[in-house]
């Protein structure tokens, strides 16, 4: 038994030795434990989970239509959503109604011509744009007001602000033979972009670029918890902190899914890669995770479905709900969470679903619900859902 549970330390041990790169610290503080095939449908009954669940309708008119929603933020009493489908940023006050949309698209000097890449500075307000096919970042302040082009050669996967000048960079699979040169294709997937000496510093995230390594993987690596900065890579179990004192990642969490881990990284072999990557269908892959003082969400793939899990720290307990998570109160299905404000998860459920529901004569739908629904359309744009969980399972 000793030598069973040494054998599994040293092959932990030996999977967080990512990098030899000083800048990395890849020694796991917390580790969270999921069993995807381990969930009780019970648990999707989340009204014994919620604090406070509050639904915001968002104005509709023939200029205000949402398509693919991607990110959503709140600053200031104000919402800024993502639109993938048509890379416009719209801006709704508190209650739903429409302030401004960010739609500058063009080939102009104060243009792009597609968002690529979105990251909102929650100490600002600041919205950035980035577009890959002009090189460059676009800084928006709270209003959607243009302030600054900054170009940018590095081909973003994913961003993040650390400040109005610095910017952490997430390249993923993306080649980046412009800004190493000197050494592509050995390259760095994560940097530090500054903007005033138009330097890029890397963070320790060391791989030889290769095409084999292309493959599906989140696009949602970063995510802020009060005043820190967490980031998670295209495909992995680890989750770092970012220390701006020293510029050091720091592994925080691990992600543990026992057999159903992925059975690859940046580390492993082209080849063998490819061929891993491509049997992975039963494997658990992270989403994306979002994080407040109390509670971690893991929402990640499993068997062609969306699971949900909860890790609650104070109680270091796991709560794999599984694919299915519904607000019995109020008869109704869970949001999707996009991000965290003041310890509130905020998400949107579509209108269709809701109308659907509120259709059927057997609803279980509370009536302040039912009221709110009725002066909805099908077609209307999302509804935002604020949800507090309660701190302890």
């Amino acid at each position: 038994m000793n030598k069973i549970i040494i054998l599994i330390g040293i092959i932990l041990l030996s999977a967080c030795q990512h990098s030899p790169i000083a800048k990395v610290n890849n020694t796991a503080k917390n580790v969270i434990t999921i069993e995807p095939k381990k969930f009780d449908i019970k648990e999707g009954l989340m009204a014994k989970y919620i604090d406070t669940m509050i639904y915001i309708p968002l104005e509709t008119n023939d200029t205000v239509i949402c398509g693919q929603i991607q990110q959503l933020h709140r600053y200031n009493h104000k919402f800024y959503l993502f639109d993938r489908t048509t890379s416009v940023i719209f801006i709704f006050d508190e209650k739903g109604r429409f302030i401004k949309k960010i739609a500058n698209k063009g080939r102009g000097p104060q243009e792009y011509v597609r968002i690529d890449n979105y990251a909102f500075d929650k100490n600002s307000g600041n919205s950035y744009i980035f577009c890959g096919r002009s090189q460059k970042i676009l800084e928006y302040n709270e209003w959607g007001e243009l302030t600054r082009t900054i170009p940018c050669k590095f081909i973003i996967s994913s961003f993040d602000v650390l400040s109005s000048n610095t910017f952490l960079l997430y390249g993923g699979t993306f080649p980046n033979e412009t800004v190493f040169h000197e050494t592509y294709p050995e390259q760095d997937r994560l940097a530090i972009f500054n903007v005033t000496n138009n330097e890029y510093d890397p963070l320790g995230l060391n791989w030889k670029y290769d095409e084999n390594y292309i493959t599906p993987g989140m696009d949602k690596n970063f995510f802020h918890c009060e005043d820190t900065i967490s980031f998670i890579e295209k495909f992995g179990n680890f989750v770092y902190r970012f220390n701006t004192l020293n510029n050091q990642l720091e592994c925080h969490y691990y992600i543990d899914f026992g057999k159903y881990n992925l059975l690859y990284d940046f580390n492993t072999p082209s080849k063998q890669f490819k061929k891993l990557a491509s049997n992975s269908k039963s494997k658990a892959k992270i989403s994306h995770i979002l994080e407040n003082k109390n509670i971690v969400y893991i929402h990640y793939s499993f068997e062609g479905l969306m699971f949900n899990s909860l890790y609650y720290k104070d109680q270091k307990q796991t709560l794999n709900i599984g694919p299915a998570w519904i607000n019995e109160n109020d008869g109704v299905s869970m949001p999707s969470f996009f991000s965290v404000d003041n310890n509130y998860f905020i998400g949107i459920t579509e209108v269709s679903v809701l109308r659907n529901i509120w259709e059927n004569p057997k609803n279980r739908l509370s009536q302040n619900l039912k009221n709110l629904i009725a002066h909805m359309q099908e077609t209307d744009n999302p509804c935002i859902v604020i949800v507090k969980f309660k701190n302890n399972i």
